[in-house]
């Protein structure tokens, strides 16, 4: 049985090198994929910026995934 499919779109950034090699290693370490750990880093950090700079007026209304 397949999957389901993730409500997501492809995106593709160019980043330095030391970077990649780091996140790489992170991901080894923990056991999660680029992707998985991206979006848990990305979510993680955004959230918590807009937590700490914006009124709740101004915070995205989707919910936390």
């Amino acid at each position: 049985m397949a999957r389901a499919k993730k409500d997501g779109i492809n995106i593709n950034y160019y980043i330095r090198r030391d970077v990649k090699e780091k996140l790489d290693n992170y991901c080894e370490q923990v056991g999660q994929t680029n992707t998985m750990a991206i979006e848990r880093i990305l979510h993680d950090f955004l959230t918590q910026y807009f937590e700490d700079n914006c009124s709740d007026i101004q915070r995205n209304p989707s919910s936390d995934k």
